[in-house]
């Protein structure tokens, strides 16, 4: 039953940057909005782990972080985010992603472009799901696709580069000729277009009857089939992730500790140390994963050994059988939120 966690590192989150709208399909209900976290308070909390790191002589010890789905923050706080990307090695913010932003008009957006391209953005990013009047309706916003669409072919003019992102569900499929279609006509250049299925995830866990089968993707015309994520040689059906979860263990148990920052913790976790928040964080996502089923016994007694839809991921999987396992078994006390089936 039980699960041994080690930490690895610790993962920092907050609603500072919060969406303008909230997909259907959202995967990131755990994100509440912050209405007293600063930028300024949340750099200083991420400034502490790296120091904790360095002057511990942690060498492989992670410290990661993220503000929320959309960048449409001020462009101090913008910059400040950036550095802080930079000092822990990595360039999230060079892909500036369009869902949840507010729409704006044409010479507001091409400022807003070109204000975070000269700070460093090099891509905007557009999650498409169906074409025109579908898509609005799954991402909760009227007018969306068309938004979209405009803030794209903005973006090429100011020199930023576009990447789309198509998702595959059974009733998205029916329309992607369309999609295509209209992506097609705005007659822009694309540095990347993939599709995949929904992750299971967040809102996305109420929708398994639109989630795609292998034969139903391998039937599609070489079009679509042209555009599937290059990793879908990977992607595994439930039967097959149920024979590949009993002869393979995936270390879950050794990750990041996550720290989620709210207005009721923030002053309480500015006030105690590195150390103190980590041992607090590791003892509870430890009693976290000990209460719960090993992956094993997961897929031997919850996974529905006959089911041909399509999951990208183990977790994904793991996720569901959870689900299914805590219909039967509540957990009170439970803290998934601190581990992976928290995603």
């Amino acid at each position: 039953m039980s699960r041994p966690f080690k930490t690895t590192g610790i993962y920092i989150t907050s609603g500072i940057n919060r969406c303008a709208y909230h997909c259907r399909y959202c995967q990131l209900t755990t994100i509440k909005s912050s209405k007293n976290i600063t930028m300024d308070r949340f750099t200083a909390i991420v400034n502490r782990f790296i120091e904790y790191k360095h002057l511990n002589h942690l060498e492989d010890f992670r410290v990661d972080f993220w503000n929320g789905y959309t960048y449409d923050c001020s462009l101090t706080d913008f910059q400040k985010e950036l550095d802080l990307h930079k000092k822990v090695g990595d360039w999230e913010l060079k892909i500036l992603l369009l869902g949840g932003m507010p729409h704006m008009e044409d010479a507001m957006l091409k400022q807003w472009f070109q204000d975070r391209k000269h700070i460093g953005s090099e891509f905007v990013a557009a999650t498409y799901l169906g074409c025109k009047d579908q898509h609005d309706y799954w991402n909760n916003k009227k007018g969306n696709f068309e938004f979209l669409t405009k803030a794209q072919k903005i973006a090429s003019r100011v020199g930023l580069d576009n990447v789309q992102r198509l998702l595959l569900t059974r009733s998205s499929l029916n329309h992607m000729e369309a999609l295509l279609d209209t992506l097609d006509s705005l007659e822009i250049p694309i540095k990347e277009r993939c599709a995949y299925p929904f992750f299971y995830s967040g809102l996305a866990r109420h929708y398994e009857d639109e989630r795609v089968t292998l034969s139903l993707l391998e039937n599609q015309p070489e079009r679509i089939k042209a555009i599937y994520r290059n990793d879908k040689e990977k992607w595994k059906s439930e039967q097959e992730w149920t024979e590949y979860a009993r002869i393979t263990r995936h270390k879950y148990e050794e990750d990041s500790v996550h720290l989620v920052l709210t207005d009721e913790n923030i002053e309480r976790i500015e006030s105690i140390s590195c150390e103190a928040i980590l041992d607090d964080l590791t003892h509870r996502t430890q009693k976290a994963y000990a209460i719960v089923p090993s992956q094993e016994e997961l897929a031997e007694k919850y996974a529905d050994k006959t089911s041909e839809k399509i999951y990208m991921f183990l977790w994904d999987m793991e996720c569901l059988w959870l689900d299914r396992y805590l219909k039967e078994h509540p957990l009170q006390g439970f803290e998934r939120a601190l581990t992976h089936f928290g995603r």
